[in-house]
């Protein structure tokens, strides 16, 4: 029997539908494992589904910034489209199939979690999910952080049951946009003094991530971290290679920048692939800096 998600009008949520169609009963006993496919039988592999157990949920094509390098999770850039947003009848429906099957985390995801129009909704929303899914331990949110500069926002995010969010900084140079490939947008510092600081004051013991992606610039990438780390913040760098159908040649200065770091900071310096077009400075090549 296949379970499939009807799009159905929901009051004070004005988004457009999306169809998910699932066949439960294809997949009775699946698990996550990250074992490499090469290294398992054919039987094997039926029985896994590829990852960690993570779920990334696009809420919304929507975002505040115009980023060059936006991968909008893989869909157009989010300006060239129209905007369109999941429903929260769909969220949850996903949510339910997804914990039966073993998913242990979820990160809402856009365009921009912060301009979704259900928002204050998904908030309260977050709560009833973690008591109604208890297997799903981790749940939060990646955003620019532009969006919840709004104080209603900031409120309703600080007082959530999210337990994790990553902040996407490209710099924090005096009066450059945290994204400077943006044509919009607020400066990195506006957005650590009135958005990081405070929420890390509210968030005691709660995740934040910084994700700085690296377009050439060692220097302001280096500052992005140096400004994380007298937070007590951990750092994803990413590396811009071949994002929306362009080509960068910044892989030796990448290198450089994953010596330069782990020589300040006295780390082993490790590399690690992290999907098409980017790659990334693993969390644990900060291994000296506690997972807060």
């Amino acid at each position: 029997m296949s379970e499939s998600i009807e799009i159905a009008s929901l009051q004070r949520e004005p988004v457009e539908g999306i169809r998910i169609s699932v066949n439960d009963d294809a997949w009775p006993s699946l698990r996550f494992n990250n074992i490499a496919p090469n290294v398992t039988s054919a039987e094997e592999r039926d029985e896994f589904i590829p990852g960690r157990g993570d779920l990334r949920i696009s809420l919304t094509s929507a975002c505040n910034l115009r980023c060059s390098y936006c991968h909008n999770e893989g869909q157009q850039a989010p300006w060239l489209q129209a905007k369109t947003s999941a429903m929260l009848g769909n969220i949850e429906k996903l949510l339910e199939i997804a914990g039966r099957h073993g998913v242990k985390s979820v990160k809402f995801s856009g365009g921009d979690p912060g301009v979704y129009p259900g928002f204050f909704m998904l908030m309260d929303a977050i709560a009833l999910w973690r008591e109604r899914y208890p297997g799903i331990r981790k749940w939060g949110i990646c955003t620019n952080g532009g969006p919840f500069l709004a104080p209603k926002k900031f409120e309703a995010l600080a007082a959530s049951r999210l337990d994790n969010i990553s902040i996407g900084i490209d710099s924090v140079e005096p009066g450059e946009p945290s994204k400077p490939s943006s044509p919009v947008g607020v400066s990195g510092k506006t957005l650590v003094d009135e958005f990081v600081v405070p929420l890390l004051r509210q968030w005691n013991g709660r995740s934040i991530k910084f994700d700085s992606v690296f377009t050439g610039d060692k220097q302001r990438v280096l500052n992005v971290i140096r400004a994380a780390r007298s937070l007590g913040i951990n750092v994803s760098v990413l590396e811009i290679n071949g994002v929306m159908g362009t080509v960068h040649a910044k892989r030796s200065k990448f290198l450089e920048l994953i010596t330069e770091t782990a020589q300040e900071y006295r780390l082993q310096p490790r590399l690690s692939l992290s999907g098409p077009g980017l790659r990334k400075l693993p969390q644990d090549a900060f291994a000296g800096f506690p997972d807060r």
